[in-house]
């Protein structure tokens, strides 16, 4: 199976089809809301602000509860 096959939820609550990405790219974060990683969010904004333009796509699919 291929992370392409996957569709993942948005934070608004839509479908996004990560066939969408394929030929990109991609940094998928995966955590848990309040877990010991979160000041790492920082990092990670400011890494996408410096790629933003280039074919670099972030996805953060919202954690399960």
């Amino acid at each position: 199976m291929s992370i392409y096959e996957f569709t993942v939820q948005k934070q608004d609550g839509t479908d996004q089809s990560m066939a969408e990405y394929q030929g990109q790219v991609l940094l998928i974060v995966n955590t848990a809301p309040g877990c010991g990683l979160a000041p790492q969010y920082k990092e990670l904004q400011g890494e996408w602000e410096r790629t933003r333009l280039s074919q670099k796509e972030f996805v953060f699919p919202p954690p399960h509860s």
